[in-house]
């Protein structure tokens, strides 16, 4: 069982991508940072006064400055609610995408969070479990109207069909050069089926020498190629 290091859920072993936000598995989540102790107001003393006189109670002493000791503290708890709060939102967001870092600062956060967590988590499995998925033939018809475009030299199209832009291809930011068209498009067509679902598919394909790994996902009756 592996973790997706973006929101946490679980995954099955050999899965390259997070069924739950389609992150690429393997991504260490950034490590929390140390707690920081406050610090404890100087006790409250008394004076023993010469037997001639009573008791008298001495003046409590002035609290030390905590400085930068509390400003950090309260720092450090905005951060942290600032990153539950986009979790529980992303977890709201359309496609099921997780937040960063999320699983594991909620369920640090008391044993009732971790079992919510842990219950939609199972629930979520079973629903991927259960999910029919397509055949092969399907996922690549999925990839094709956006590798004919850009076959057929219509950049305009294709950045249409794309979710975002190209930014993790050398070479190839926002626009693609006219002698690497053909190639990226019969580059997507030969790509390689991972996992595929009726609304989401994932595939890795060879470029130029190298792996790249992305998805194509379902938006009304259109299929767009995200992850590159």
């Amino acid at each position: 069982m592996r973790f997706c290091g973006n929101c946490g859920a679980k995954n099955d072993d050999g899965k390259k991508f997070c069924t739950k936000c389609g992150r690429q598995l393997g991504v260490p989540a950034a490590p929390a940072g140390p707690a920081i102790p406050a610090r404890q107001p100087a006790p409250q003393t008394r004076v023993q006064q010469p037997a001639a006189q009573q008791w008298q109670p001495v003046a409590p002493a002035p609290p030390q400055k905590r400085g930068w000791g509390r400003t950090l503290a309260i720092v450090f708890l905005i951060v942290i609610g600032i990153a539950l709060a986009g979790t529980v939102l992303l977890l709201f967001l359309p496609g099921g995408s997780g937040g960063t870092g999320g699983g594991g600062g909620t369920g640090g956060s008391g044993g009732g969070t971790s079992g919510t967590t842990a219950v939609n988590d199972a629930a979520m499995n079973a629903q991927i479990a259960a999910a029919t998925k397509i055949s092969s033939e399907q996922a690549k018809k999925a990839v094709g109207s956006a590798a004919d475009a850009l076959d057929a030299g219509n950049t305009a199209t294709f950045s249409g069909l794309m979710m975002g832009d190209i930014i993790t291809i050398p070479g190839v930011q926002g626009t693609i050069p006219p002698a690497d068209q053909k190639a990226l498009a019969a580059a997507i067509r030969q790509a390689t089926v991972v996992e595929a679902f009726p609304d989401i598919v994932f595939y890795s394909m060879n470029f130029n020498g190298k792996e790249y790994q992305f998805y194509s996902m379902k938006e009304g009756s259109v299929w767009k190629i995200g992850g590159l």
